[in-house]
C-alpha cells in the first residue's frame, strides 16, 4: 500500500528531530565531564578450540520432516558459510569431508587425517508474513505494511577425533525479513543462514572487539586544575604518553586514586595490562580504595582473558591452503 508523499515528510521531519536530540543529549552527556578512552582488547573463543588445527566441515543436518528441496539447499549453504568464516580466522587447515569419507571406507584411522569434525545442523526453519500499521491519508484510518519473513535455528560443535569429545554445542537464531514479494523464498532462507552464523568466528578462534574505559574525575577541587591539564595531553593532543605522565605526576603528590585510574586506562590503551594492573595493586595496597579494588579486580580478569587468547593463538597453527569442498560424494578407489 503506497505512503503519501505528505505523510514521507512528516515521517522525514520527525526523524530528522530524533536525530538532533540524540546529538544534544550525546553533548550533554560529554560536558559533564566524561571522557572515554576507546582500545581494542583480545578475546579467547566461546569454544574451547585450543589444539585443534585440522578441521573438517561435515554437511549440516536438517530435520527429517522437511521435504522441501530448500532444506537440503540450506544445510549446503550453511556449511558453505562456516568454511569460509573458518578459513577467514586463518587459524585452521581445512580438510575435504570427501578425504575423510574415503579413509572411512577403507578402515584408515581418520585421526592421520583431522584433529576435528565441525558438525552443525538446522534445528528450525519457519517462514511467515508480518505487517506494520501506518497511518493513511483516507479511511480506514490504518493502513499495513507486509513483510516476508524467515527464522531459523541452528547448533554447531567440534568433535575431537581422538577421544570423541564434544566441544559445544552452541545454538544459535537468524533472522531475514524483506518487502513482500521482493526476495524470494530461497533468498530469505540463505539470509536467515547467514545472519544466524554471522558471530561464528568469535565462537571457534581468538579475536579482537572495541571497548570503553571511562576516565575518572577527582573529588578535590584543588586539584582540578591538574588533572584538567593532564586530560589535555590526551584529548586535545592526542599525547598518551604525557597525559599518563601527569596522571602519574598526581598521584605520586596527591595520593589522588582518580588519577591513578586514568593513568591505568592510558597504559591498557597502549597495550601496557599489566603495567596497569601492577600500578593499581599499588594504589589499593596503599589507600584501601574500593574504586581501586574494583579497577584492580577488572584488570586482573582482562590479565585472564588476554593470556587465554594468546594460550588458543599458540596453539593454533596458521592455514594450510587447501581447497574446501563440502559434498557427500565417495571418491573412487
Amino acid at each position: 500500500m503506497r505512503i503519501s508523499s505528505k505523510l514521507k515528510n512528516v515521517c522525514s521531519w520527525y526523524s530528522y528531530a530524533f536525530g538532533i536530540f540524540l546529538v544534544l543529549v550525546s553533548l550533554i552527556l560529554t560536558g559533564c565531564g566524561t571522557t572515554k578512552v576507546t582500545m581494542e582488547v583480545q578475546r579467547p573463543p566461546n569454544l574451547n578450540t585450543a589444539g585443534i588445527q585440522r578441521v573438517t566441515v561435515m554437511p549440516f543436518e536438517f530435520p527429517e520432516s522437511c521435504n522441501d528441496p530448500i532444506c537440503q539447499q540450506a544445510a549446503q549453504h550453511a556449511a558453505n558459510v562456516v568454511v569460509n568464516k573458518i578459513l577467514a580466522t586463518n587459524r585452521f587447515t581445512l580438510v575435504e569431508s570427501a578425504i575423510i569419507n574415503n579413509a572411512e571406507r577403507k578402515g584408515e584411522n581418520i585421526e592421520n587425517y583431522v584433529d576435528a569434525l565441525f558438525k552443525g545442523k538446522i534445528t528450525k526453519m519457519e517462514g511467515g508474513v508480518s505487517s506494520q500499521p501506518v497511518p493513511c491519508k483516507k479511511d480506514p484510518p490504518v493502513c499495513y505494511i507486509y513483510y516476508d519473513e524467515v527464522y531459523v535455528e541452528l547448533t554447531y560443535s567440534f568433535v575431537k577425533i581422538r577421544d570423541g569429545a564434544t566441544i559445544g554445542p552452541i545454538a544459535k537464531k537468524g533472522w531475514s525479513k524483506a518487502d513482500a514479494g521482493k526476495k524470494s523464498k530461497n533468498e530469505l532462507v540463505m539470509n536467515a543462514i547467514e545472519n544466524g552464523l554471522i558471530n561464528l568466528r568469535q565462537d571457534v578462534a581468538p579475536y579482537t572487539i572495541t571497548i570503553q574505559r571511562s576516565m575518572e574525575n577527582e573529588p578535590d577541587k584543588s586539584l582540578k586544575p591538574q588533572m584538567e591539564a593532564a586530560l589535555a595531553h590526551y584529548t586535545k593532543n592526542r599525547d598518551i604518553m604525557a597525559a599518563r605522565k601527569a596522571y602519574l605526576a598526581i598521584w605520586e603528590s596527591h595520593q589522588s586514586v582518580a588519577a591513578a585510574v586514568n593513568a591505568s586506562i592510558l597504559y591498557e590503551a597502549m597495550g601496557e595490562v599489566q603495567n596497569a594492573a601492577d600500578l593499581m595493586q599499588q594504589v589499593f595496597a596503599a589507600t584501601r580504595n574500593p574504586l581501586a579494588k574494583n579497577v584492580l579486580t577488572r584488570l586482573n580478569e582482562e590479565l585472564e582473558k588476554k593470556a587465554e587468547a594468546e594460550r588458543f593463538s599458540n596453539s593454533q597453527s596458521p592455514a594450510k591452503e587447501e581447497t574446501p569442498s563440502i559434498n557427500n560424494e565417495n571418491d573412487e578407489e
